[in-house]
């Protein structure tokens, strides 16, 4: 009958320097080095509140003829996008003919908020109840249930991971076509993304599965002089 969701504005702050190693010889220019950090970061949709009533369940089941109607008031609260804090390091260079780069991250999924629902206080600290409401001879006979939470997850499954990213880039010399003013120019590229499972298998009452994550990729860059007074023209694949 009525739901009402509570979810608080989340700031993540992030903070980067990036380190130009030509500024100090000339025989290191194209070799740079970053660093970034990212905050955790977690919202929280809390309380859910629930009010939930059941009637007619004598017209479904015999059994239930003596009950009027189940009533529920429940709070229930929820994690969910959650990011843990992350430090990246990351080291390139670039030449005339190739460019090479490889970052290393860590991610502190130790602290993992994992998303679950589970039974909270209201807002004001009020307990959830079920009433089983009954149909007697002598009038209502109310039953009330005090309503808990019990489900809970193991924080310890979740550990911290260093993530591994390397790419490179080829740059093929230009080579002078007839009757141009400028040269064709192309180059292909490749990388690898490697990120390692944040938790071993969780059974039980909330089952949570994660796995190793291999990412490849690909590309092509071929670039044409264009019409005369015109920039050059450039596909990408």
């Amino acid at each position: 009958r009525d739901v009402d969701l509570i979810a608080e504005p989340v700031i993540r702050p992030a903070f980067s320097l990036l380190f130009d190693f030509g500024t100090i010889h000339q025989r290191l220019e194209g070799l740079r080095f970053g660093a970034s950090y990212l905050a955790e970061s977690t919202t929280e949709i809390n309380p859910i509140g629930l009010d939930v009533e059941v009637r007619g369940l004598g017209e479904l089941n015999a059994l239930f003829s003596l009950v009027d109607r189940i009533q529920a008031q429940v709070w229930l609260g929820l994690f969910d996008m959650y990011d843990p804090n992350q430090v990246k390091l990351a080291l390139a260079y670039e030449g005339e003919r190739f460019a090479v780069a490889v970052d290393v991250q860590w991610n502190q999924w130790s602290t993992l908020a994992p998303s679950y629902g589970r039974v909270v206080r209201g807002r004001n600290g009020e307990e959830g109840r079920l009433d089983l409401v009954l149909n007697t001879q002598n009038g209502e006979n109310v039953l009330s249930y005090p309503v808990a939470g019990g489900r809970t997850i193991d924080s310890s499954a979740f550990h911290d991971t260093w993530d591994l990213s390397v790419g490179g880039e080829v740059r093929l010399p230009p080579k002078p076509l007839p009757k141009g003013d400028r040269p064709m120019t192309a180059a292909v590229r490749v990388g690898y993304r490697y990120q390692p499972a944040f938790m071993d298998p969780v059974d039980g009452p909330t089952a949570l599965l994660e796995s190793d994550t291999h990412a490849w990729a690909a590309g092509a860059t071929l670039g044409l002089p264009g019409p005369q007074g015109f920039s050059p023209l450039v596909f990408e694949g």
